[in-house]
């Protein structure tokens, strides 16, 4: 048997949902409360595993480099940043493949004789190529890669680390 309703709110909410739960209310922000934004030491680069591919290199750097530079990458971001350069580059991988495949035959599909007569197939590398894409979108959210994603990490005042929302004064 359910509760009907909403769950309630924990009561140690993280430090994002202290601030906008504050500035839903008209209260103080957390960065109000403790004069200007504090400056983050910048983090040092993040090692490759050993593991990884060239093009998992190559990949991790890109994000690496670019996440920093927008100040969204956290120490605790490591193992969510290796997740998300793997699946690109396996994605990548794939995409290659599938246009060898779209050369060599002319269609993604094939056909399988049975008891039923024949049916098309799509071919198994599209499916895997649909995971990895799903697999980067979820991950790729978490860093803020897409518009949307930055405008919620904006809200937030994730994004560029300049406060709550990096929005300025709205009133200016």
């Amino acid at each position: 048997m359910s509760k009907a309703g909403r769950k309630p709110k924990p009561s140690a909410s993280p430090a994002y949902l202290q601030v906008v739960n504050a500035q839903a209310s008209g209260a103080e922000t957390l960065t109000e409360k403790s004069g200007a934004a504090k400056e983050t030491a910048p983090l040092e680069r993040f090692e490759c595993p050993d593991w990884f591919t060239e093009s998992d290199r190559r990949i991790f750097d890109f994000l690496q480099d670019h996440l920093r530079q927008a100040r969204l990458l956290e120490v605790v971001d490591q193992i969510q940043l290796q997740i998300l350069a793997r699946n690109i580059a396996m994605w990548q991988a794939l995409q290659e493949r599938i246009n060898v495949i779209l050369a060599e035959k002319g269609t993604l599909s094939y056909v399988v004789r049975g008891r039923n007569g024949q049916q098309h197939k799509t071919m198994p590398e599209l499916a895997q190529a649909r995971e990895y894409e799903r697999a980067i979108g979820q991950f790729g959210s978490n860093f803020g890669l897409s518009p949307a994603d930055r405008e919620r990490l904006k809200f937030l005042g994730l994004a560029g680390r300049g406060g709550a929302g990096d929005q300025g004064d709205l009133y200016d």
